[in-house]
């Protein structure tokens, strides 16, 4: 009975999500619609002619660079080895 009523309850959410949706009415002021009325344009400023002059660039410091220590490598070495110096 439980798998009979399952089956009929899919059937028909199947059944109605394969069904046509009714059509809409278009809304007012919709943009094919005859009806619609313009609104009056904005006062839109005239686009910009001249712009300011930018100061051309200067150049950069180099970029701080560390070089490799002994001292502070602990990478592929056992943990023994860690409190020690390296040799």
């Amino acid at each position: 009975m439980k798998i009979g009523s399952i089956s009929a309850t899919l059937i028909s959410l199947l059944l109605a999500a394969c069904a046509a949706p009714t059509p809409r009415e278009p809304l007012k002021g919709h943009l094919n619609t005859e009806s619609s009325t313009a609104a009056p344009a904005p006062n839109i400023t005239p686009p910009v002619q001249q712009t300011l002059a930018l100061p051309k660039p200067r150049t950069a410091r180099k970029a701080e660079t560390y070089e490799w220590n002994p001292a502070v490598d602990r990478q592929n070495r056992p943990k023994k080895q860690l409190g020690q110096r390296p040799r």
